[in-house]
């Protein structure tokens, strides 16, 4: 099971309020919507879909992506965030029955792998055309 403490606290006008901790929250430096994955009260997960400018949401700088430049993560702090109850949704129903979910995630990071390694084949040619010296007794 996984730990996830970030509870989401309903509001007796159907919002919520996120309270909690995201660690390594991919793209949260440059987005304008971070999706939470929080408990409810009944232990059940969801996610909470909060604005980055979110009043109680602060987004820390401070994942170290050696190699992984523009990952654009960082730590999520949430400290009383408000959300409208239409912004949360049920992710435990997820898994309740046959679904694509792991699949799904799975081909978009094959896609992910097959761009960097395309811009990094890119990259090679280029420099290979533009800048490498072929040894002198190469005859090229």
């Amino acid at each position: 099971m996984q730990d996830i403490r970030t509870r989401l606290e309903p509001q007796p006008d159907g919002s919520y309020v996120l309270n909690g901790v995201k660690h390594y929250c991919t793209g949260a430096l440059f987005a304008d919507w971070i999706p939470v994955l929080a408990r409810a009260e009944d232990g059940q997960l969801h996610v909470a879909y909060v604005p980055s400018d979110a009043p109680g949401l602060t987004v820390i700088d401070d994942w170290d992506g050696l190699g992984q430049r523009t990952t654009a993560s960082g730590t999520v702090r949430l400290d009383g965030v408000p959300v409208p109850g239409d912004r949360v949704l049920p992710h435990h129903l997820t898994f309740k029955g046959p679904q694509l979910h792991g699949a799904v995630a799975q081909l978009l990071h094959a896609a992910i792998d097959a761009g960097i390694a395309a811009g990094a084949l890119a990259e090679a040619a280029l420099f290979v055309r533009t800048k490498s010296r072929p040894w002198f007794e190469s005859n090229v």
